[in-house]
């Protein structure tokens, strides 16, 4: 799709930022990826550079810096062609008008070209789920900037108003926890680190549960099915062993009593009562981010949990995994300010933190950690208390050291995770110093 005038539009803007600071101030919104024409978008490069530099913008500096092009646009970019750009300035020099009109085009283009794309994935016979996927990610990647600033009085009036307000925070199901970072925060990216069995999984479903309370609750679950999520959710509402909830023998008998079939039902309608959705088949953050705007029809979202992290894959080639998780969790976290609720992400950690069983886990060994912990407002990193372990007993203490809390301090707080039952619950006996 081309806008006829498109070509002018842009040389237009490229004039404007040449003809001093005001109209320059007003263009700076503008991306490179916004232009059509490669030569616009070359010279923007370079118009951004001087500017960021500190070098005022206008036809001689530019003409002065072309060597930061390359050869081939650097032929076509004359002094003669940087001369019509200028002249053809609009005389309002409203580049503010002119700067929304690049967006304008740029955000069409972009969904005109996703659109074309997943025509020719249908025609192709790809699956729905690969054009769908590959569509949405060519729209989530758009870069059309940021449309408004929030001015420092309006800031500081909102927060204001904030403190005289009822909390926003939502508890978790720990004490301990509560009493260090107040509880999950719409809009915060929280990180649940811990090796292999540890009990990552038991904190996410646990919370889940907890934040039914508050509204809609989204449980991405990559690691389980959804029924298997259903029976630790059973065992650890009935107290019922969940090695007596695998089913019945071959004989069709089972050790349960009628006591505990009652308590199972009434678990079983108990969680059918809640708004709790279970998404066990995702795979990107684009899956996620469509569950949530499917779940938000039904009213606010109290939650999004996935587990975990390190099972998430993207759509299209990505140069490093590292790069791939930093992704996740920049995606992650804009999805919990843009539906306003906590996000709340399962993370493994790498083997180096079970090598020293001295030492307690630390932000170094998340897992591929990329931009993890520079993107969580709060990281809790799980581990089995070595004294308890070492009994060989089925509660173990676990120790949820609370790494990072940008809201503020950091604390270790004793936690006991009951095998029997797939809990997790806070241990009054220990304390940590």
């Amino acid at each position: 799709m081309a806008d006829e005038d498109t070509p002018l539009l842009e040389q237009q803007v490229i004039g404007l930022a040449m003809t001093g600071p005001r109209c320059l101030a007003d263009t700076r919104p503008i991306r490179a990826a916004w232009f059509s024409d490669v030569r616009c978008a070359e010279v923007w490069q370079v118009i951004q550079r001087l500017d960021s530099d500190g070098t005022p913008v206008d036809v001689q500096t530019v003409i002065g810096n072309r060597g930061d092009m390359s050869e081939a646009v650097r032929r076509q970019v004359t002094d003669m062609w940087l001369l019509n750009c200028y002249a053809s300035a609009p005389p309002d020099r409203n580049a503010e008008a002119y700067t929304e009109q690049m967006r304008e085009r740029y955000g069409r283009r972009v969904v005109w070209d996703a659109l074309m794309r997943g025509r020719q994935l249908i025609e192709g016979n790809a699956s729905i789920r690969e054009t769908r996927l590959e569509v949405m990610s060519a729209l989530e990647a758009a870069d059309v900037g940021s449309v408004n600033l929030v001015e420092s009085a309006d800031a500081a009036r909102g927060a204001v108003e904030a403190m005289f307000k009822p909390s926003r925070y939502m508890s978790t199901p720990w004490t301990g926890i509560n009493n260090v970072i107040r509880g999950w925060r719409p809009g915060g990216l929280y990180i649940i680190g811990a090796r292999p069995s540890v009990g990552k999984s038991l904190i996410v479903q646990k919370t889940a549960l907890e934040l039914t309370k508050r509204g809609n609750v989204i449980l991405e679950t990559f690691e389980m099915s959804a029924t298997e999520v259903a029976t630790r959710l059973i065992s650890s509402l009935t107290g019922i062993h969940l090695s007596r909830l695998s089913g019945a023998r071959a004989d069709g008998t089972t050790t349960l009593s009628d006591r505990d079939k009652t308590l199972i039902y009434e678990a079983r309608d108990y969680l059918g009562s809640l708004p709790l959705r279970y998404g066990d088949r995702a795979a990107t953050t684009l899956d996620v981010r469509e569950h949530a705007r499917d779940t938000s029809m039904r009213g606010p979202i109290a939650g999004i949990i996935v587990d975990y992290l390190g099972l998430m894959t993207s759509v299209g080639r990505v140069e490093s995994r590292v790069q791939e998780v930093s992704r996740f969790t920049r995606e992650l976290k804009r999805l919990a300010m843009e539906f306003d609720c906590p996000v709340i992400v399962a993370c493994q950690l790498n083997r180096e933190s079970a090598k020293d069983g001295t030492r307690p886990p630390s932000l170094t060994d998340l897992r591929e950690s990329g931009s993890i912990e520079q993107d969580a407002d709060v990281v809790i990193l799980l581990s089995e208390d070595k004294a308890s372990a070492d009994m060989k007993k089925e509660d173990v203490g676990i120790n949820a050291d609370i790494a990072k809390n940008r809201q503020g301090p950091r604390r270790t707080i004793p936690l006991v995770r009951l095998g029997g039952t797939a809990t997790i619950q806070d241990d009054p006996s220990r304390s940590i110093e």
